[in-house]
């Protein structure tokens, strides 16, 4: 018998409800809501240094939609706090 666990996709796939978030796939905004509150932390953090690169997709197989959703964010949070 199959737990709920292991019914449930890995979080590494695609389909994995982690990576289907943004508006322009499912629009989970529960998700989304502590998604965009952990990378704004991190964000916070890492301006104040300007040796930090940022790697938006590493190793997933993540749709493309999720990499650019999250590309465009972070230009848009470094632009309203004036950093490049």
């Amino acid at each position: 018998m199959a737990t709920d666990w292991e019914d449930r996709a890995h979080e590494s796939q695609p389909d994995h409800p982690f990576f289907r978030t943004p508006p322009q796939v499912d629009n989970n905004s529960k998700i989304l809501f502590w998604q965009k509150a952990f990378v704004d932390k991190i964000l916070d953090i890492a301006f104040n240094y300007d040796n930090v690169l940022y790697i938006i997709n590493n190793e997933t197989s993540a749709m493309p939609e999720w990499g650019e959703f999250w590309v465009k964010y972070v230009k848009e949070f470094a632009q309203e706090k004036g950093n490049q």
